[in-house]
Formats: structure tokens, C-alpha cells, sequence
């Protein structure tokens, strides 16, 4: 029989954020390095187009002894015969074709998924679940070019509109209602 006791079960670094930077997260929640937090029963990293679950269990745990079923939107993760260790809804849709998993070294199990929108940071990896806030996520050093195109042009547009705030200039969002709005009144000058 596999008890689920966990102590000496590896965790993602913590994050140690300045004063200022500090997550409102709930007592044994930890933000950590990889744009996640440490919970008590899991841990979530993410990039932009995945996320990885990581869940330590008792050593000596074999995928004989587990029972796990994920759909699109739902993961469901436990012991055979025993109630559920994770029982919750995704925090948003997966692919859920895509979505494997494995047993590190009899004592952590890894789940990674594949997010539908490839462009947008998770604040939780479950619906149910505290948030981070995704404006103070910082993206993993890389060059742009080893991108997805559709995630690199979604990261370009947010790294230029973050440099126009900091200007206190008009993000590309404004700058096209601006363009717009400006044809209205050129097409209707009634209106002006």
C-alpha cells in the first residue's frame, strides 16, 4: 500500500520577490520561479504555451497504483481505491490530445499540458485555485525568434505597448480606436 507522505518531495524554487513585488497568495502558497506557486498538494510552472503540474507522492509509486482521467477542461489525480488528490476544473481549456504524463524517479508526478490559447498567462493552473497576478509574471530569457509565430507576434505587440505606456504614450489597441474613430469622422463629418 503506497501512503501519500510527501516531506522530502521536490519543490520549484520560491520566488523571492521584493517587498513591493509580493503575491497575495493564501498560507502554503508560495509564488516560485516559473511563473507558478508551490501549493500544498502541487506545484505549477507555465510558458506561454504550457503548463506543467507537478505532484510529489509517496516513494515508490508506480502508475500501477494511480488513477488519473483529464478531459479539455477537467484533471481528476489519485490513488487507486482512495479518494482523489487533485479533483479540479483547469483553469482554462487544453488540448487535451496533448496532454502527457509521467513518474519522476517513483515520487513526483508530472503533468504537462498544452494550452488552446498559446498567448495568455495563467493566474492559477485550476479554476478553483488562488490567482497570481499575470501582470507580474516575468518571461523566461530567450530570443523571440525561437517563438511560435502567432506567440511571438503576441509577445511583440505586448512588448511594444508595455514601452508605450512607460512613454505614457497609446498602446496599438488605443492607436487603432484612435484610426477608427478618425475615418468615422472623416466619412461623417456631421458627427465632429
Amino acid at each position: 500500500m503506497v501512503n501519500f507522505e510527501v516531506d522530502d518531495a521536490p519543490v520549484i524554487p520560491e520566488a523571492t520577490p521584493s517587498e513591493n513585488e509580493k503575491e497575495a497568495l493564501p498560507e502554503g502558497y508560495k509564488k516560485n520561479k516559473e511563473n507558478g506557486y508551490n501549493a500544498p498538494t502541487y506545484s505549477f510552472t507555465q510558458d506561454l504555451a504550457s503548463v506543467e503540474i507537478q505532484i510529489p507522492v509517496a516513494d515508490g509509486t508506480r502508475g500501477k497504483h494511480l488513477s488519473i482521467k483529464h478531459s479539455a477542461t477537467h484533471l481528476t489525480l489519485g490513488f487507486k481505491g482512495k479518494d482523489p488528490i487533485l479533483d479540479l476544473d483547469f483553469y482554462a481549456d487544453v488540448r487535451n490530445d496533448d496532454t502527457v504524463w509521467e513518474i519522476e524517479d517513483q515520487c513526483l508526478i508530472i503533468i504537462t499540458i498544452e494550452k488552446i490559447n498559446g498567448s495568455l498567462w495563467w493566474p492559477a493552473a485550476f479554476k478553483s485555485e488562488p490567482e497570481l497576478d499575470t501582470k507580474k509574471i516575468t518571461p523566461p530569457e530567450g530570443k523571440l525568434s525561437d517563438l511560435a509565430p502567432d506567440v511571438r507576434a503576441t509577445v511583440e505587440k505586448m512588448m511594444y505597448d508595455q514601452r508605450q505606456k512607460q512613454m505614457g504614450k497609446p498602446t496599438s489597441e488605443e492607436q487603432q480606436k484612435d484610426r477608427m474613430m478618425q475615418q468615422l469622422l472623416a466619412k461623417n463629418p456631421e458627427l465632429a
